[in-house]
């Protein structure tokens, strides 16, 4: 029986591992978005999330609901908030992500080409059609892209 309980505790850590592996990573990203709005001098932009938990950190403004390893993240980010007025925050739903998905996915296989933003693989290309057609609400796609918060 106890072997059991310990590698149940064994496969709690591990997820909850995982998990903070993705919060943090979202959190960097974040980061480093706004950084680029920063030295790229952007104007209006809005920044979309499908991390709940990102969101409310910085919609609160709070880092009480977040791990401890990724406060100091999070502080920087509020940071950066506060100087940057021209910066919105949305949640948006994870099947309204797919372009980010598509990259992220193809770029971790060193897949994705050097000139995607100019020539988008037909693959990307599909999905960023999609994308701007829910955006638009083109008749004959199930949903319209709408921020939640």
């Amino acid at each position: 029986m106890s072997w059991g309980v310990s590698e149940a505790i064994a496969l709690l850590f591990k997820v909850r591992s995982a998990h903070l592996q993705l919060f943090m990573s979202e959190a960097m990203a974040f980061r480093k978005a706004l950084d680029l709005i920063r030295n790229l001098q952007i104007g209006k932009c809005i920044i979309e999330t499908d991390c709940a938990m990102l969101y409310n950190c910085l919609v609160s403004g709070s880092t009480g609901s977040c791990d401890w390893r990724c406060q100091v993240v999070i502080e920087d980010v509020l940071v950066a908030l506060k100087s940057l007025s021209n910066v919105v925050v949305s949640l948006i739903s994870r099947s309204m992500n797919e372009s980010a998905n598509w990259l992220a996915v193809n770029s971790s296989k060193r897949l994705c080409p050097v000139d995607w933003v100019e020539r988008p693989p037909t693959s990307l290309a599909r999905v960023l059609k999609r994308d701007l057609a829910q955006a638009l609400g083109v008749p004959g796609v199930f949903f319209c892209r709408k921020g939640i918060g």
